[in-house]
């Protein structure tokens, strides 16, 4: 994969940022000789220039084999797209070479053709992530154009994403966070909330999270949760910010559970002929 830099920015936030990777996946690829910049091999904290190539070589962990004994629920399919309903403990996509039982092998096995088009050869046109120990909703597109026009409905804040989720304690009223998201400066598994006046090196995402009170329980509430943006960990990092850490969550304080109480259970969005497409996956979450 071949990319141009167009502004000056260090080279594993680059990566992230074009291929959708974590920092430790993208930060693997350059230790491994696996980036290129304008044609040489790359070092870790390199910074791009305005118009420098860099080429990603493809890498074994890239390709996802079949599963042939893995079978996920399919909820949403026509000729263009397909969507399945993930169930807490399935990845999404495989993070070692050779591991399947995640929904990229799922759907690898039922659309081989999906490995020539995505992120990478292990997205499997697969469209939005969910965390490992979370459920709901996974779109993935079957072509690619389907491909291209939803990613550019999810760049565009165009897909009205909605969750069910369990939070510790009692929300009584409707609430919006608007404050972006960092990188944990020192541990790499966690974002951090960069509230305003924070000095903060590194990107900071706009994140945006919309919650309203459904049910309630002792010591936990139901929230209807709207993101109008994408950002890694972010209903967990932003409920925790205002003490109310999502059940299951405990590396962002959160009690802990068999599972993490997020599910995504509707994708809403307009399709190419102008009708509009709304995907369900309904899971009420009991503890």
């Amino acid at each position: 994969m071949k990319f141009v830099a167009d502004k000056r920015g260090r080279l594993d936030v680059f990566l992230c940022e074009k291929l959708n990777l974590s920092r430790r996946r993208a930060v693997f690829l350059i230790k491994n000789g696996m980036v290129l910049v304008n044609g040489k091999p790359s070092k870790k904290g390199e910074i791009l220039q305005h118009g420098d190539e860099i080429f990603v070589k493809e890498h074994p962990i890239e390709e996802v084999p079949p599963d042939f004994e893995i079978d996920l629920p399919v909820i949403f399919e026509n000729e263009d797209i397909i969507a399945i309903k993930k169930p807490a403990g399935i990845p999404v996509e495989p993070v070692k070479p050779g591991e399947k039982e995640t929904v990229a092998n799922f759907i690898k096995t039922k659309f081989p053709e999906t490995a020539e088009f995505g992120l990478t050869k292990r997205s499997c046109g697969i469209l939005n992530r969910l965390d490992t120990m979370a459920s709901g909703i996974i779109l993935s597109a079957k072509n690619r154009k389907a491909f291209s026009y939803l990613r550019t409905l999810f760049q565009e804040r165009k897909i009205l994403k909605e969750f069910e989720v369990l939070v510790s304690g009692r929300i009584e009223k409707n609430g919006k966070i608007t404050l972006p998201l960092a990188h944990h400066p020192k541990n790499k598994k966690k974002m951090i909330v960069v509230e305003e006046n924070t000095i903060y090196r590194g990107k900071a995402y706009p994140a945006i999270t919309i919650y309203k009170p459904e049910k309630y329980c002792p010591d936990h509430t139901h929230l209807c949760v709207v993101i109008k943006t994408g950002v890694t960990h972010q209903i967990r990092v932003h409920m925790s910010y205002i003490n109310h850490p999502v059940i299951g969550d405990t590396l962002y304080g959160g009690p802990p559970a068999e599972r993490l109480y997020i599910h995504l259970r509707k994708l809403r969005f307009q399709w190419m002929d102008g009708k509009e497409i709304k995907i369900l996956s309904k899971e009420p979450l009991e503890i």
